[in-house]
């Protein structure tokens, strides 16, 4: 062992280092690695050791470090450093003073006292150049020798003395999990999982439970359609001025659109489309004066286009967008997974010799959003870049909302219980055999076919869904 400095730019982090030639890796706490603030790639490993005891690390990363014997300016770079949670290596606690004193044939080796702690850093044979031996110092058997290598001195070994009671004996071996291992590790857990039989109810996570009791105390009919709330993380909030931020976002929008005049008429239109389909509307003055400064979020409009299909022009609202680490969507719960999984839509769609299926237009612009929450869903917008921007507020989900998609089908599912009893199996389709906007189904004949395809269809027309492209 070794006191060592390890640097990572103008960073550097005092320790001691353990050499082992029997490791095939050098290991670092990660501990260590993020106070200096060490940036690496997430690479998965496995630790063996005698008695084929295995440890995965899946959180492992590889990082670069620089490491110099502490006190010296040279340095040097550690290659293949991989971070592990916890090394737990033996505590030294060594004053070389007294241990040159006992023996003569180590007399002038400058060598520094261990620091009292558990070594955080581990070099493997990967770095072996570092501590491999120059020159020795041997005395007789059973006493200790001193080794120089590049990074300095250093004295291990034996002592005459009573035997320790305890003996410590490490092997460190490293194999990256290769991706047909780490399949056949899931596999295994499944397959334990599937064994297993309940004994207790798992406990709904404390945010789920929030966001479930805000979708149900906030969802309601109003008209043909259904109005819900925002998925708060927290009762009040504070938001930053977003205003700035979003001229910005708008400004670089504005360039975008003036390089391709089609894009931005096809934007312009669907801004008066929105308008007309009341998903939107111009802030009036009443809201802009009316509406604390802390309530108000402003999100940046970005246009997606498909490059298959260029006539196709999406708008999303740039929820992630943050001014002081605050974005509305750290404001928001992502809320239950309401999800069917799609291979289970994907083999119900396949069971039966008729199928057929389709998707939902617009699906989360039909749910409005409540009054007192569509204020933090302002964004800007204007069809001449000399112009003032002109302030709209979404009233309805968006794309980009981290919350939107269980909304989504929360709304879908609350409707479609409402027809439980007179339309039981179109119920059950619509709860089991949608992903997200789509439904796909199938059915012993194409009369069964046509029938809930209707009663789908005209269940979903009643919470203001349209389901189209048959």
């Amino acid at each position: 062992m070794m006191p060592v400095t390890l640097y990572v730019g103008k960073r550097q982090f005092d320790t001691t280092a353990f050499f082992d030639e029997g490791s095939s890796a050098t290991l670092v706490d990660d501990l260590v690695a993020r106070r200096l603030k060490a940036e690496g790639t997430l690479e998965p490993l496995i630790v063996t050791w005698t008695g084929n005891i295995n440890r995965f690390k899946n959180d492992s990363r590889k990082v670069e470090l620089m490491m110099s014997a502490k006190g010296s300016k040279e340095k040097f770079p550690l290659f293949n450093t991989r971070t592990v949670s916890e090394l737990v290596l033996p505590k030294q606690n060594v004053r070389f003073a007294d241990v040159v004193k006992k023996y003569s044939h180590l007399a002038g080796v400058p060598v520094r006292d261990y620091p009292s702690g558990k070594p955080r850093i581990l070099l493997g044979l990967d770095n072996v150049h570092l501590f491999a031996p120059l020159e020795s110092r041997v005395g007789k058997p059973n006493e200790p020798i001193a080794v120089r290598s590049k990074i300095g001195w250093t004295v291990y070994g034996s002592e005459n003395r009573r035997p320790s009671a305890y003996t410590y004996l490490n092997l460190h071996s490293i194999v990256p999990a290769s991706n047909q291992g780490l399949h056949d590790m899931m596999r295994e857990q499944y397959m334990l999982d599937e064994t297993a039989i309940a004994t207790f109810a798992v406990p709904e996570p404390v945010e789920e439970k929030r966001a479930r009791e805000m979708l149900e105390t906030t969802t309601k009919r109003v008209g043909d359609r259904f109005e819900t709330g925002l998925l708060w993380r927290e009762d009040a909030r504070r938001f930053p001025d977003s205003y700035p931020m979003a001229v910005r976002r708008m400004k670089a929008l504005d360039r975008k659109l003036n390089r391709h005049s089609d894009l931005k008429k096809n934007v312009c239109q669907q801004i008066e489309d929105y308008q007309v389909k009341h998903y939107a509307h111009k802030a009036s003055e009443a809201e802009l004066k009316g509406t604390p400064q802390t309530a108000v979020w402003y999100l940046p409009l970005n246009v997606v286009v498909n490059p298959k299909k260029p006539s196709k022009v999406r708008l999303v609202w740039d929820a992630a967008a943050s001014v002081n680490g605050v974005s509305l969507n750290s404001e928001l719960l992502k809320g239950p997974d309401m999800l069917v999984p799609l291979p289970r839509v994907i083999c119900n769609f396949r069971e039966r010799p008729v199928a057929f299926g389709g998707d939902i237009q617009e699906m989360y612009h039909q749910i409005r959003i409540r009054p007192e929450d569509r204020q933090a869903q302002r964004f800007l917008f204007r069809a001449n870049s000399e112009e003032a921007p002109q302030v709209y507020v979404m009233d309805v989900a968006t794309f980009g909302s981290t919350c939107s998609p269980c909304s989504a089908q929360f709304v879908k599912n609350l409707n479609a219980a409402d027809f439980s009893e007179k339309y039981p199996e179109a119920v059950e389709a619509i709860v089991k055999r949608h992903y997200v906007d789509d439904y796909y189904d199938s059915v012993d004949t194409i009369e069964e076919a046509i029938q809930r395809a209707s009663e789908v269809r005209y269940i979903h027309s009643c919470g203001g869904f349209r389901i189209r492209n048959w």
